[in-house]
């Protein structure tokens, strides 16, 4: 049995764990624990959490350590756990009210309450573990330890009516905060529906039968009316004694008040703010909770942070197709799309506001024949299957909401701003106030949000045209980027305000047209210039301007990517053995030799490559010229 956290967070990482420090006495991480969700932690992590710190210790269950425990949280729901045999594991932790029984797990399982008082702690949960206080370890005598049998035991909704939780970090979001909030009633069945119980002390009662009298006084009712369906709201949604007294001088109380408005949806005290602003010396703290960065989709959407991105241009360009087709790859786990690196694979929810049965049905197969079955990881809202979600409405936010929570999501795609935010004056500053809030605050909660948006048509000849709304839109946006279609016809290409290519001087360009760019049986359907027109994280990775086009073989009915390829991909590819353009196999380029070729500082390339070797990301570049 370890005898110090060091020790135990050494041997867990040993068991191929992933585990996260916990303050001291609390089931607190001290900084976001996201990206263990998907990695294990390093040894020199391990020992700049644990080596001569007070930290307690929590192993992260789900897929990251093919991990699920079953929490028992009082002797009865323990003695039940035995009782259906639910307990058979060699390694259980005994806690201070019950136990923790330990299972592996080769499949993700989703983490809830499964009967009352037992919970599964699965994906996107954490367990405090020995020797954090009051957790100390009982192995059953005669068992391997290290041979921890499947989880077989009950499954979240399993039983009875159980309610799951909500996942982590979306519960954090309340969307619903962003709007002018639902009525009391409203809000309470939400409560009731997530919780899977009424509202007890503590759960702001008071606040809310004040709202809700405030909200009935407002609609001119009489006041028996409001006395009644006061009452009833007690009853329905409220776990305890009706006070008769309280009702009436709720009602009498706010029948003096002047501005009933104000009482109609009051607001909780909020918590003092901790002052503890970012220094100098906050650097150790915040290289250690970034880590070494990591992307989805290089370098716009981070997989260990969130950002927002805005793609547009004008109608029927290729916006949301270029969008569309990035995301679904990136959740396959391709190498390379158009000027961007896919690295990790993330869960994507693609709200599709605009096509309907027959554009989405074509637009699925193709990009499954084209990049491989991205299953549940890549899943998208539809109209026509859904209803509408109108954003600028409480019914639409709270729709997003639920959403999130049940698709738990790495980046949501809004495709268009104008068909989500339904009716919005593009031209007005206070309309993107709005859509500036909830994107912000699903960024805050760690998600990434692309944005796909309309551009005006140029005014006049040589214009660029921005998207619409521009001047008095989002200020937030780490990255915009406007999609251009090229035409091969001077006179189509005047007609849909797109590029004529023979204006198009760049050699860049002339990949595409290439006979080696196409596969036998197919041809060249769609090229667009991608152009960077916003970039709050300027490095040397990021190329201002690209050439994409979509190659199409009717026959196997794919739509693949052709693009121009970028400095770090040339790197990426040279930095490992790999093929020339005549097949030779070539052997792998010093950091020095491949900056000398690209004209780039050798640190950038090391910068570049680090990633290959330092973080175990699996090695496809040898077979990336193949693909």
């Amino acid at each position: 049995m370890t005898q110090t956290t060091l020790d135990a967070a050494l041997e867990y990482l040993d068991r191929g764990w992933s585990v996260i420090p916990i303050k001291n006495g609390t089931k607190v991480p001290p900084f976001s624990w996201k990206e263990f969700q998907y990695r294990l932690p390093t040894e020199d992590e391990i020992y700049k959490w644990f080596d001569g710190t007070d930290h307690d210790i929590a192993v992260v269950c789900g897929s990251v350590s093919n991990l699920v425990v079953l929490d028992t949280d009082d002797q009865q729901a323990t003695d039940h756990a035995k009782t259906m045999g639910w307990d058979r594991t060699p390694y259980q932790v005994k806690t201070s009210k019950g136990y923790h029984f330990y299972f592996s797990s080769d499949e993700k399982i989703q983490k809830g309450k499964v009967k009352d008082k037992t919970d599964l702690q699965a994906e996107g949960a954490y367990v405090v573990a020995p020797p954090s206080a009051n957790k100390s370890l009982a192995l059953q005598v005669g068992c391997d330890p290290y041979d921890l049998p499947k989880y077989n035991g009950p499954r979240v909704g399993s039983e009875g009516n159980v309610i799951p939780f909500t996942p982590t970090p979306y519960d954090q979001i309340n969307l619903n905060l962003i709007k002018s909030k639902l009525n009391a009633w409203e809000d309470a069945e939400i409560f009731v529906e997530r919780e899977g119980r009424k509202l007890r002390a503590g759960d702001g009662c008071h606040n809310r039968i004040v709202s809700w009298v405030g909200h009935l006084i407002s609609l001119s009712l009489d006041h028996q009316t409001v006395y009644d369906r006061t009452l009833e709201f007690w009853e329905r949604f409220m776990d305890v004694p009706i006070d008769d007294k309280k009702i009436l001088e709720t009602i009498k109380g706010l029948l003096r008040k002047e501005k009933l408005e104000e009482h109609f949806d009051p607001k909780p005290k909020p918590e003092p703010m901790r002052l503890d602003p970012i220094t100098t010396s906050s650097i150790d703290v915040l290289a250690q909770t970034i880590g070494e960065q990591r992307f989805f989709v290089d370098p716009i959407i981070p997989s260990n942070d969130a950002s927002l991105t805005m793609i547009f241009g004008y109608s029927g360009h290729g916006k949301s197709m270029f969008t569309r087709n990035m995301l679904y790859a990136a959740c396959v786990g391709k190498m390379n799309y158009g000027p961007f690196i896919l690295s990790d694979k993330p869960r994507v929810l693609y709200l599709d506001l605009e096509n309907g049965k027959r554009n989405i049905l074509r637009f699925l197969k193709q990009a499954k024949a084209t990049y491989g079955d991205a299953g549940d990881r890549f899943m998208m809202f539809a109209g026509f299957q859904h209803g509408d979600m109108n954003l600028k409405t409480d019914e639409g936010v709270a729709s997003l909401q639920s959403w999130i929570n049940t698709t738990r999501p790495n980046i949501v795609c809004i495709d268009t701003v104008r068909t989500a935010f339904v009716g919005m004056q593009e031209n007005e500053g206070k309309e993107w106030s709005g859509i500036n809030q909830l994107i912000l605050a699903l960024r805050n909660s760690g998600i990434s949000v692309v944005l796909v948006h309309h551009a005006n048509k140029p005014q006049g000849e040589g214009a660029s045209g921005s998207y619409a709304g521009s001047t008095n839109a989002l200020t937030n946006l780490e990255f915009g980027i406007k999609v251009t279609q090229i035409f091969d016809d001077q006179d189509m290409a005047r007609t849909k305000a797109g590029l004529y290519a023979g204006d198009i001087e760049s050699p860049m360009l002339h990949k595409l047209y290439h006979p080696a760019a196409l596969k036998k049986g197919e041809h060249m359907a769609v090229k667009l210039e991608v152009r960077f027109v916003k970039n709050r994280e300027a490095d040397e990775s990021l190329e201002d301007l690209s050439y994409v086009a979509y190659a199409t073989d009717y026959d196997r009915d794919t739509f693949r990517c052709v693009s121009t390829t970028t400095s770090k991909q040339k790197a990426l590819v040279w930095c490992r053995p790999h093929r020339d353009s005549s097949g030779t196999v070539v052997p792998p380029l010093s950091n020095d030799d491949i900056a000398r070729k690209l004209n780039i500082h050798s640190s950038v390339i090391e910068d570049w490559v680090r990633p290959l070797t330092s973080n175990n990301v699996p090695n496809k570049i040898a077979n990336l010229q193949k693909n």
